[in-house]
């Protein structure tokens, strides 16, 4: 189980693992600061390790925490959406009826009853996200299934404050971020693979880098795209 703790002024979660060694991370999309520490090793020791490391965590999260964000959607016709790295103006339409989601040329029509408030129209597109990202993603895992011999049982599709992406080899399950939709492919085959190689090495460790490496040469530029890109107001307008 995690804890958290204030270090050199920043809030960091510390989990237990059987690991040899202590590991330190900043994470996007928010510069959420996590340290993974051996199961006998004590919290000031962890508090020790993490100071040695402070100007680093204070150049990665001062990184992200400036990095560049979208403005709230408003959901009215002509604005900006960003789908699979692609701009798409919005074309707001009365369905008449049911309601539905697409792609159309340089536009993503939204279809919805002439009423809808913004909050309904959000709802909406929250869900066409979801069905986009678990029908693309289910596509790239069954690719590479074949490639590592392996079999994904569940796929979650969430919205997740610290992660791209997640998984638990013990129920053979993936949890991919709802962000995601709006990156470029090659971003989510990326957190894909990362999560893959995970079914076979918990760790990173050597092993596991040196499979991503072997599989995904490019996969650092990839990485660094993905985390560097803009993030979405649902991303980082979240309550903490």
């Amino acid at each position: 189980m995690a804890e958290r703790h204030t270090i050199g002024g920043f809030d960091v979660e510390v989990t237990k693992k059987d690991i040899k060694n202590i590991h330190l991370t900043v994470h996007p999309p928010v510069g959420m600061v996590k340290v993974s520490a051996p199961l006998d090793v004590d919290i000031q020791t962890v508090k020790a390790f993490a100071l040695t490391k402070l100007e680093w965590i204070k150049r990665h999260h001062h990184r992200l925490a400036n990095q560049a964000r979208e403005s709230q959607r408003e959901l009215i016709n002509r604005e900006s959406i960003n789908v699979w790295g692609q701009r798409y103006l919005l074309k707001i339409k009365n369905s008449g009826g049911g309601d539905h989601v697409e792609l159309k040329g340089k536009h993503l029509i939204l279809r919805a009853c002439d009423n809808a408030s913004t909050q309904v129209k959000k709802q909406i597109l929250e869900r066409w996200y979801r069905d986009q990202l678990r029908h693309k993603a289910t596509k790239i895992i069954a690719q590479w299934e074949c490639q590592f011999n392996l079999s994904v049982q569940k796929i979650y599709i969430q919205r997740m404050k610290t992660k791209w992406g997640s998984c638990s080899p013990s129920s053979k399950s993936i949890r991919l971020n709802t962000e995601l939709v709006h990156k470029d492919r090659d971003a989510l085959e990326f957190v894909i693979v990362h999560e893959l190689i995970h079914f076979i090495e918990t760790r990173h460790n050597k092993k596991f880098y040196k499979l991503l490496d072997g599989v995904l040469p490019k996969w650092k530029s990839i990485r660094q795209k993905l985390n560097e890109s803009p993030l979405s107001y649902a991303t980082w307008a979240r309550p903490s």
